[in-house]
């Protein structure tokens, strides 16, 4: 396994890509270089590999987290609207869970494919406005998984529950917890079903941090964004 303090990034690795994008806020890469990257003026903007770009859809809202399917399916977390979207390639889309158990969801904020195609959303809270469990540290955040039961909550009590993943092992799924700065994870059983979460890395990446996205590279590294400092950071295995 690579060590971390071996590994550096310099200024010159960076180049952009794409341009004049609204609230890009996931991005889905395909091997072939495209890119799907969620877009609040439609649904997504794909960015080809020539650099041609094209707004797919026409959901509106905040189309925030995103995950493909093998068959090309977009999943598509919108906080705004509440809900989880499926979304075809042409730009279709329709409702996949807008309630859980009679109720509105709250604030959706990502979906995300496991290897065995289950998916796992999260949901950041069910304060309204959502922008009081951000300023107040509201822990009503949770997750849900969609099965072969249906989809059916698996954990909560989150900080402003945010991206998750799962290690490659399929020990633990791991999730960012936004408010409190910290990613939790938890032991996953074969079942789906999440045991009690402990702590990845710091209590808090520094004090007043906000973290958004997380996820792990090619040496278990997980790599998390930061708000309020855009910045990258890494924990270690």
């Amino acid at each position: 396994m690579a060590e971390m303090a071996k590994f550096k990034l310099e200024t010159d690795s960076f180049q952009s890509v794409g341009k004049n994008l609204s609230r890009p806020e996931c991005i889905i890469a395909e091997s072939d270089g495209t890119l799907w990257i969620s877009d609040d003026r439609a649904a997504v903007t794909c960015i080809r590999p020539d650099g041609s770009q094209e707004l797919i859809g026409s959901m509106g809202g905040a189309p925030n987290g995103l995950a493909m399917a093998a068959d090309g399916t977009i999943y598509v977390a919108n906080i705004r609207h509440g809900a989880f979207y499926s979304l075809a390639q042409d730009g279709r889309h329709q409702v996949l869970l807008d309630t859980l158990d009679g109720k509105p969801v709250g604030s959706a904020n990502f979906v995300y494919i496991d290897d065995r195609a289950r998916l796992w959303l999260t949901v950041s809270t069910v304060t309204t406005p959502r922008s009081d469990a951000l300023h107040n540290k509201i822990a009503d955040g949770y997750i849900i998984l969609i099965d072969e039961k249906g989809p059916h909550r698996v954990a909560e009590r989150l900080l402003f529950a945010n991206e998750v993943r799962i290690d490659r092992q399929g020990r633990y799924l791991y999730a960012a917890e936004t408010t409190a700065g910290r990613v939790s994870r938890y032991p996953l059983g074969p079942d789906g079903s999440l045991g009690e979460p402990e702590l990845f890395g710091p209590e808090s990446i520094f004090p007043g941090a906000l973290i958004d996205g997380i996820t792990f590279d090619a040496d278990d590294n997980l790599w998390v964004t930061e708000i309020t400092r855009h910045a990258l950071y890494a924990i270690t295995p």
